[in-house]
């Protein structure tokens, strides 16, 4: 992504507090008013000007999210393979926890503190489980454990009970700016899930069903979501116009 847009237009990767390398100084960044008013403060202090918001699963939430908190900046938002909160409550418990210990507070913490754990079940199992069919997912495993054995951070368990706890569901905003919604159709995780749940949230949002992708839109297929750039960048321009 950042090679296809050198020199056109300035792309950010932002990683969200407790996850990669960003640390979170205090619990608060580890809810989901946390976590946008976090990267909402990254982004204001890039002064970017105008920019399309993206997020994929979970961060899905927080570009939508951001967008909310900062409509006059944003064009529009790519949210992919999510669903809307109930619904994602129910794949986590479904497809991520079936167990349901990563939901239980400091059993689930220290649990998922185990590099043998989250390696055998984030690299190892995950990949496998949620990408299409036809990826390769030996270099994306290779790049997670890189970051792991550097060390990096993956609160999933944190996120897992401040944002989809029964009574501590994400409070995710609704926007009106215009939207693409990605969403693989080989991802075997979500196959219950409403590809159009999205759109509670992004209600002029275009939902684009990937027939070969799995869990990962903007790797397994970056066509499709260089399309959803392009067709949001256009529409803005026309409405200038």
């Amino acid at each position: 992504m950042f090679a296809h847009w050198a020199g056109k237009l300035t792309v950010v990767a932002l990683e969200i507090p407790g996850f990669g390398f960003s640390r979170a100084s205090h619990p608060d960044a580890l809810s989901y008013a946390g976590t946008v008013a976090a990267v909402v403060h990254a982004l204001r202090s890039l002064g970017l000007g105008r920019m399309i918001v993206s997020g994929p699963c979970t961060l899905a939430y927080v570009a939508i999210g951001v967008a909310a908190a900062m409509p006059g900046s944003t064009i529009g938002v790519i949210a992919s393979q999510a669903t809307d909160v109930p619904g994602e409550r129910q794949w986590i418990y479904r497809a991520v926890d079936p167990d349901g210990w990563l939901r239980e507070p400091m059993i689930g913490q220290m649990a998922w503190a185990q590099p043998r754990v989250r390696e055998h079940l984030a690299i190892d199992g995950w990949y496998p489980a949620a990408a299409g069919k036809g990826a390769d997912i030996r270099q994306w495993q290779k790049t997670a454990r890189w970051a792991h054995a550097c060390g990096c951070g993956n609160a999933l368990a944190s996120q897992i009970q401040e944002w989809f706890g029964e009574e501590t569901s994400a409070a995710v905003p609704v926007v009106q700016c215009p939207g693409v919604i990605l969403f693989g159709q080989g991802d075997r995780t979500h196959r219950r899930s409403d590809p159009q749940g999205l759109r509670r949230y992004l209600p002029h949002a275009e939902v684009r069903l990937l027939p070969l992708a799995g869990h990962f839109p903007d790797l397994e297929d970056p066509a499709a979501f260089r399309r959803a750039v392009s067709d949001l960048l256009a529409m803005a321009e026309d409405q200038r116009l």
